[in-house]
């Protein structure tokens, strides 16, 4: 646990306005960074996954976009081993 708690972690966003979702969320300083891996989706980084998964919903409402999925690409045995062995971005 330990190791993977020193990698970031990566939440990938689905929704309506993904460059807006970004926006909403700019200011949580957990956050290291946003990227925009396809059309409709933004995916951030951050160490502290609890914090940003509990700010996405309120902030998504405030700025009235339409979340469509919400899923960790981090969240699997394969990615866990590659963390762990070295092999992981």
């Amino acid at each position: 646990r330990d190791l993977i708690d020193e990698h970031p972690h990566r939440i990938a966003i689905e929704c309506d306005r993904p460059r807006e979702m970004a926006k909403a969320l700019v200011d949580i300083d957990s956050i290291q960074g946003f990227t925009f891996p396809r059309d409709g989706v933004v995916e951030l980084r951050t160490q502290k996954p609890d914090t940003c998964y509990s700010a996405i919903v309120p902030r998504a409402l405030e700025a009235d976009i339409k979340i469509r999925g919400l899923t960790s690409p981090d969240a699997s045995l394969e990615m866990l081993f590659k963390y762990l062995v070295g092999e992981a971005d």
